[in-house]
């Protein structure tokens, strides 16, 4: 159980980060890369 909380962790952090990195950009630039 507790290894697959840390590896859902991994990935999970990494998600969350991704899209809202992206969407800040996109909001900023005011045209998604695609």
């Amino acid at each position: 159980m507790e290894n697959d909380t840390e590896n859902n962790k991994s990935p999970a952090r990494f998600l969350i980060i991704a899209p809202p990195r992206e969407q800040l950009d996109s909001s900023n630039h005011g045209t998604s890369p695609g």
